[in-house]
């Protein structure tokens, strides 16, 4: 358990400053994630059909055969639209997530960032958060970060070069104790 992992000498904080890149690469991380969830192949599924509604029945014609080249249409030209503003998305995420950085004084302030058994601390200059594991809704990794949702937007970024191994494992049990879910 989390209790049998955390030991004194993980009382003191693990501090870090975060790059424009790290904050880039996090954003990538989370929308990675955020294009897996079933979510997005439902709502490729509803512009399908909506795409195909409105061919078909604009259409004017009830025929079979044209509502089956009516559905490969809608088909086609959903997943084309939805492939585009995927492909636009991420081709102006990093764009987005260095003005985003640039912006925010917190992310480009020193951080320090302490585990106990019940939570995680985050601290910088002009900040000061206790964060129960409980309150947590999921976490997903990349070998380079590990991610922790406050909700499905809010993250807080724990890059991995800054933990030790007994670090790593005990937010790693804390997180199984508390039965947060990971990314997939």
């Amino acid at each position: 358990m989390a209790a049998d992992v955390i030991t004194e000498d993980m009382n003191s904080p693990m501090v870090f400053t975060l790059t424009e890149r790290d904050y880039v690469s996090a954003n990538f991380l989370h929308a990675r994630a955020a294009y897996k969830k079933p979510r997005s192949y439902i709502a490729l599924l509803v512009l399908a059909l909506l795409y195909w509604a409105l061919m078909f029945f604009g259409g004017g014609c009830y025929c079979l055969r044209a509502a089956m080249i009516s559905a490969a249409y809608a088909l086609g030209g959903s997943v084309l639209v939805v492939g585009l503003c995927v492909t636009l998305g991420l081709v102006l995420l990093p764009f987005r997530s260095r003005r985003l950085f640039r912006q925010s004084k917190l992310a480009q302030s020193e951080q320090s960032v302490s585990i106990s058994p019940d939570a995680i601390r985050f601290s910088a200059a002009n900040y000061n958060m206790t964060q129960p594991w409980s309150d947590l809704t999921r976490w997903g990794e990349n070998g380079r970060f590990i991610l922790l949702y406050v909700n499905d937007r809010q993250f807080h970024i724990l890059p991995e070069r800054v933990l030790t191994k007994n670090e790593r494992a005990a937010i790693y049990d804390a997180l199984k104790k508390s039965g947060i879910p990971k990314n997939r």
